[in-house]
């Protein structure tokens, strides 16, 4: 037995050391690729600036709202935020050297509501200086259709194996409570608002009433909206349009197909789209950004846009860790700077964000009230700003959405996993050693009614909160805020209706808005980057190093399995995913 145990520290040590060496290795790798990256970046050639250009913009590339981590332009030089893309476009529509823009639809990365300020400003392309816009799509749904009813023409390949899938919606969830069961497991959902319907398929069997409500409601109105915008960008009858639509005729469909039914000008490749216009006079929109327009100019005054991207949750990263959270130290951090900073003039939170943790979004929102009191802050949502993303926004001084913004879901929810029928169906008898009442209230067995009340006692406390942060930022009495929290969603037009946001409008209009409201002139947009701190990025990976590995990727499974920073835990968390 001591022999074993010897040697099982032999190979624990050896198993440490060879990952300690790797990602020492890595360290040192990656310092040297920076350094001959940089010197290489600075070296460059200068770029030939052509005229009568087209810009060509793939859209399957990633846009982000902000740039994470190191500035990695010397590693790919496509690398835009969304931002980059809007402001872009917006320069080139006074360019006398573009002659247009030809959009690749095909695996858009944008959501709805990136899309419909997208399209917005295109159609001021269009409009100012009568430059063509094509698109170009392999393959159409509902989503890249819709962004090419605001360009001049579609163009696809002549070919049936080009598809065509567009109907009004669609929406599947899987309910496993009756597999669980069998299994022995059950999931304890404790939500206060019964509308707050995330992960109810883990506890539900069928789909409840409210969530078919309400999410019927919300598929209809974008359904709606898609409507409306399409038949008039197209100039097509939006009764004939939504019976094409609701008839089937556009599912299965091909690219012929959709032709001779006129929804598309004419069957050409990518390939033979270029050649028309000259591979010569075609360059990428990156390519346009980096070296055509001049962006940075040294104004006085400054907005600074604060982009909340991802879920809110308080995990410590790691190597293995690929979940995208905000992190409320690094948000607090830049807060605390940027109120004391004179030359900023004021703030634009950019949410697109789901929820998550509770504790994050009120520190967050904590933050954000104090920094409202000595300058002006504005909200602008993007594809999904709900139950904790709204909650962060609800106290900043006005509230910006798209028509196609998912927002609202004001509640709270828990979630205690119980395993208790299958740990004895596993013949494992779980023992326990506690003292004092509820010490084991968050244990995976044995949850009762008794239990159940008291964690919905913490929730409802949490709810009142929230009740009261949007009561006071939105100056919604809270009997009537009642009627419209519960967990319900809402469209960004509906919930200007009911007070929850003030404006449709996308980032761009906020940074007007808030300008012309303050009195800010000449002014510059910067944004905040999550900055690469060598210091802390050697300590995360060093604190890996001198941790067990087999531990750690242990609880890395369970991580990921289990998602423990959203269970046991008061959640802001929205029920679906905006697509």
């Amino acid at each position: 037995m001591i022999l074993l145990k010897f040697f099982k520290k032999i190979i624990c040590f050896i198993f440490k050391e060879i990952f300690s060496f790797f990602i020492k290795l890595f360290l040192f790798v990656m310092l040297i690729i920076f350094i001959i990256s940089g010197v290489i970046y600075n070296q460059k050639p200068a770029i030939k600036i052509k005229e009568n250009i087209f810009i060509k913009i793939n859209l399957a590339e990633k846009f982000p709202e902000q740039r994470f981590g190191i500035n990695l332009e010397f590693f790919d030089e496509k690398a835009m935020t969304f931002y980059n893309l809007l402001e872009s476009i917006e320069k080139s529509i006074d360019d006398n050297r573009v002659e247009g823009i030809v959009l690749n639809l095909n695996n858009i990365s944008l959501d709805y509501a990136q899309i419909e300020e997208l399209g917005e400003i295109l159609t001021k392309f269009k409009e100012k200086n009568k430059k063509p816009i094509y698109s170009y799509a392999e393959n159409i749904n509902k989503k890249n259709f819709y962004l090419s009813s605001f360009t001049d023409k579609l163009f696809m390949p002549n070919s049936n194996s080009a598809t065509v899938n567009i109907f009004p919606y669609f929406y599947e969830d899987f309910y496993v409570k009756t597999l669980t069961d069998k299994l022995g497991i059950k999931f304890n959902i404790i939500n206060i608002g019964d509308y707050k319907s995330y992960q109810e398929n883990l506890s539900h069997s069928f789909m409840t009433e409210t969530n078919r409500e309400d999410k019927t409601r919300i598929l209809e109105s974008k359904y709606q909206e898609f409507l409306t915008t399409v038949s008039k960008n197209l100039s097509l009858d939006i009764n004939k349009f939504s019976q094409i639509l609701e008839s089937g005729e556009l599912v299965a469909s091909s690219a012929v197909e959709f032709y001779k039914k006129g929804f598309v000008n004419n069957l050409y490749s990518l390939d033979e789209i270029e050649n028309e216009i000259g591979k010569d006079y075609i360059i990428d929109i990156e390519n346009y950004h980096k070296n055509y327009i001049s962006l940075k100019k040294n104004y006085p005054n400054k907005i600074y846009v604060l982009s909340l991207e991802g879920e809110m949750g308080g995990v410590k990263e790691n190597i293995f860790d690929n979940i995208s959270h905000i992190n409320p130290d690094k948000i607090i951090k830049i807060l605390d700077k940027i109120k004391n900073e004179k030359d900023v003039k004021a703030i634009v939170l950019r949410v697109n964000s789901p929820g998550g943790s509770a504790l994050v979004a009120d520190k967050i929102s904590k933050k954000i009230e104090e920094v409202a009191k000595i300058k002006p802050i504005y909200t602008s949502m993007g594809g999904i700003a709900a139950s904790g993303g709204y909650y962060v926004a609800a106290n900043t001084n006005k509230i910006f959405v798209n028509k196609n913004t998912i927002t609202g879901s004001i509640g709270v929810i828990s979630i205690v996993p119980e395993i208790t029928v299958a740990l004895e169906k596993l013949g494992v008898n779980n023992e326990k050693i506690m003292k004092g009442k509820y010490s084991d209230l968050y244990s995976a067995s044995d949850f009762n009614q008794e239990k159940y009340e008291k964690i919905k006692e913490s929730n409802l406390r949490v709810y009142k909160d929230f009740l009261g942060v949007v009561s006071k930022g939105r100056k919604i009495q809270i009997s009537e805020l009642e009627k419209i929290a519960g967990g319900r969603i809402w469209t960004g037009e509906e919930a200007i209706k009911l007070g929850l946001a003030d404006k449709v409008g996308g980032l761009k209009d906020t940074i007007r808005e808030i300008a012309k409201d303050n009195n800010i002139k000449d002014y510059s947009v910067i944004f905040g980057v999550d900055e690469f701190d060598l210091k802390e990025f050697y300590k995360n990976y060093s604190d890996f190093i001198k941790e067990d590995k087999l531990k750690l990727l242990k609880s890395n499974i369970k991580s990921t399995i289990y998602k423990d920073y959203l269970f046991n835990k008061p959640l802001m968390y929205f029920p679906y995913k905006n697509k």
